[in-house]
């Protein structure tokens, strides 16, 4: 498995969780503070693409007010199981509740509100961007 974009010492902490964790530049990427904007997922070359965002100045840090959005990619992909509740939108849709990474097996569970998705990855790169994109 190859981390991009991910601090060096939080990779090297004991169980390294993608659900909180720095930058290689700093700044904190808490998905317990963010919300779900959505993923997207292509066959060919088989990849996922997961943006979540601090949506509340409250729980945003300074560091990350440049670059609320986080986006995940993950290369080499393999969805292992998906479900959408198809439920009136309300304010915990979007809520993340958790982004699981299990070494050994590769295997990541990200689960929010309204969406579970677990698949297997072999890459990961992380960059902050801009609200409007960057």
């Amino acid at each position: 498995m190859r981390f991009e974009g991910i601090a060096a010492a939080d990779l090297d902490r004991r169980g390294f969780t993608p659900y909180e964790f720095e930058t290689e530049d700093g700044v904190p990427v808490r998905l317990h503070d963010m919300s779900f904007l959505g993923f997207d997922h292509q066959a060919h070359p088989p990849t996922l693409t997961l943006r979540f965002v601090y949506d509340d100045p409250h729980w945003t840090p300074p560091e990350a007010r440049a670059t609320p959005v986080a986006v995940f990619r993950f290369d080499d992909v393999h969805v292992r199981q998906w479900e959408d509740e198809q439920q009136p939108v309300d304010e915990t849709r979007g809520q993340v509740t958790n982004l699981g990474f299990h070494g050994p097996s590769r295997l990541f569970s990200l689960e929010t509100g309204a969406t579970t998705l677990t698949f297997s990855a072999e890459r990961l790169a992380v960059h902050l961007e801009s609200a409007a994109g960057s």
